[in-house]
């Protein structure tokens, strides 16, 4: 069975800068260890999902990006506590009452391990004009260029067009990225 895990093109470039998708490594909520890296049986997507949308999706900054892999890498959500008692009912649930009426808990799988680049049998991207899935090549080669601050930049192409973004933390601890 596949899964997928979905991203955008803020993120593409970091991603294939390392080979691999990362657990998560934010602490907001303080939910317990492990972060995992996150999946789901929908081919459509996920609402918890980490991707843009609203104007940079809409105007064409960013991209959507689906990662597919196969399910024996994953376990599903459910089993999650069986696995890892610090997982409680009541962790679970609060992180399921997070997406509540847009999510199905039914459809996330877990891994506490990064899937490495070998593990990914496609990567496809879409736009918000052109809805249809596109085919990316894993091994697209990544620009890397600092500015006049220092701040690190890492660009991919997608599609024929580049996509540049910069890694910053929230003051809150969570990772996001500026685009450019």
């Amino acid at each position: 069975m596949n899964l997928f895990h979905f991203s955008d093109t803020s993120r593409l470039p970091w991603i294939m800068s390392s080979g691999e998708l990362r657990p998560g490594g934010n602490k907001a909520g303080g939910f317990p260890s492990p972060e995992f890296v996150w999946a789901t049986t929908n081919l459509l997507g996920d609402a918890s999902a980490s991707v843009a949308g609203g104007d940079p999706y809409i105007t064409g900054k960013v991209r959507h990006v689906r990662f597919t892999f196969d399910s024996a890498l994953f376990t599903p959500w459910s089993e999650i506590p069986d696995h890892y008692p610090q997982w409680t009912p009541d962790q679970v649930r609060r992180l399921e009452s997070y997406t509540e009426g847009a999510s199905d808990p039914k459809t996330w799988w877990c891994s506490p391990r990064p899937i490495q680049r070998e593990d990914w049998s496609t990567i496809h991207s879409r736009s918000y004009r052109d809805n249809r899935w596109q085919v990316l090549s894993p091994t697209s080669e990544i620009a890397r260029m600092a500015d006049e601050h220092g701040m690190t930049w890492l660009g991919v192409e997608v599609v024929g067009r580049p996509f540049v973004s910069a890694k910053v933390t929230a003051p809150d601890g969570r990772t996001g990225y500026a685009g450019r």
